[in-house]
């Protein structure tokens, strides 16, 4: 299915969803009394921002559609995984994780630290970008890595065709 369709679909059940829910109060008695209290600025700026926030929803949601067609969802978390113990140093030098009353908490932040190294490690073993040469590990390896990358390169290169043409035929 067409996945810009598939967002097409999903705006047209959340319209659907949000005219429901509005039955039952006004939604805009609050942008009414901020049209009433503010500047005719402090409103414009309102609604050019809150034309950004749609603009920039169906970009993420685009993003996430043509991604989840190319990619798997464990390369994709695998991005999550190596930013964590990045995350942690930070959280702990400059913000106030990790605290035990008024002191830092060093053993914990030890060992959440550890624990997402390693979390990390393995998902670049499970995601072959690191190979592993101990107790035979890395047999047949290169092969399989160089199979597939040929076929999911046709495969990416198709897909991303079929989006670019499906997106040119709508428009």
């Amino acid at each position: 299915m067409n996945p810009f369709l598939t967002l097409f679909i999903e705006s047209i059940f959340g319209f659907i969803l949000l005219g429901i829910f509005s039955i039952q109060e006004n939604p805009f008695k609050d942008i009414k009394r901020l049209y009433n209290e503010s500047s005719s600025g402090d409103f414009a700026l309102l609604l050019f921002l809150l034309l950004l926030y749609f603009v920039f929803s169906a970009g993420t949601n685009t993003y996430k559609i043509i991604t989840n067609g190319l990619y798997s969802p464990m390369v994709k978390t695998l991005v999550i995984y190596i930013l964590n113990p990045t995350l942690f140093i930070y959280y702990f030098t400059v913000g106030s994780d990790f605290m035990s009353g008024d002191d830092r908490n060093w053993i914990y932040f030890i060992i959440s630290l550890t624990t997402a190294i390693i979390i990390s490690f393995f998902g670049c073993v499970f995601n072959e970008f690191l190979v592993l040469s101990c107790c035979g590990l890395d047999k047949d390896t290169h092969y399989a890595i160089s199979k597939r990358s040929i076929r999911k390169k046709s495969e990416a290169i198709t897909e991303l065709t079929e989006y670019t043409y499906t997106f040119e035929e709508d428009n």
